[in-house]
């Protein structure tokens, strides 16, 4: 029996989470320099069997923060098409079932130490009754969602950090935010994929207790950038009492490591 690719439906690249449907954990795959594999689970947490096609993605990473895909490898050195395989490549989930997936990863000879990453495509299909197409008959399959998650592998003598090289004050009301916001501009610190989680607290003049006023997670830093971009919408408007805002740039990978911090002057 061969599966047949029906007319798609609507293809929407989302975050794992986003789609009750259908989910993927961990939403990122991170291989440490002295690993070779890494596994995945994908869940179909519909009332409907499902087959899902997992394929490579080759990605460029913006200042933004957002992501170009490309048609070829953004590496001269590692092409993930070659290196990396996964098992299984495709499958079929029956109703509320899931899905291990192991990814298996060969690095090519001489590979210069640092990261290098990549997407894996997930694309799930809901199974139809079977039909007759061109005088075969086949299980028919509708696309019905696909998502993106980021594969990093860490090869050699790897260092993570960034630094931040300038933040700004921006006033809700001079910007048409829904709040104050910061607006950060972080380099890279090192020759590894870095991912960090931003914070801002206010340290009132008095002495008193500090407390968080804005919070930003998942910003990644790709070695590759001259810069990252990122804009805090703060959770509430900056005091009017004296005080300071201490903004610190932590690494997520080491919880409770520093890679920056600055003190702003209202």
């Amino acid at each position: 029996m061969r599966y047949f690719v029906g007319l798609l439906t609507i293809l929407l690249f989302l975050p794992a989470m986003a789609n009750a449907q259908f989910n993927i954990i961990p939403q990122r795959v991170v291989i440490g320099p002295n690993e070779r594999s890494g596994e995945i689970t994908i869940f179909n947490m519909s009332n409907e069997s499902a087959v899902v096609a997992l394929s490579i993605r080759h990605s460029e990473p913006l200042p933004n923060g957002g992501y170009n895909y490309l048609e070829e490898p953004l590496y001269s050195v590692f092409n993930p098409e070659d290196y990396v395989r996964f098992t299984p490549r495709q499958f079929e989930i029956g109703p509320n079932g899931r899905q291990k997936v192991r990814l298996s990863i060969r690095k090519p000879q001489n590979l210069p130490e640092g990261s290098y990453h990549f997407h894996i495509r997930s694309a799930r299909y809901a199974v139809y009754e079977p039909r007759q197409v061109e005088q075969n008959i086949g299980v028919g399959m509708a696309l019905n969602v696909a998502f993106n998650a980021p594969v990093i592998i860490h090869h050699g003598r790897v260092k993570h950090g960034m630094k931040i090289e300038s933040v700004e004050i921006l006033e809700q009301e001079a910007f048409n935010l829904k709040a104050d916001a910061l607006q950060f501009r972080l380099i890279p610190d090192g020759n590894a994929v870095s991912l960090a989680v931003a914070k801002a607290l206010w340290e009132p003049a008095d002495g008193s207790e500090p407390y968080q006023i804005g919070l930003a997670g998942n910003v990644f830093m790709f070695p590759n950038l001259t810069h990252r971009d990122l804009r805090m919408v703060l959770q509430r408007n900056i005091p009017d009492e004296a005080g300071q805002i201490r903004v610190i740039v932590y690494d997520d990978y080491n919880p409770g490591a520093i890679f920056d911090e600055i003190v702003l002057n209202p």
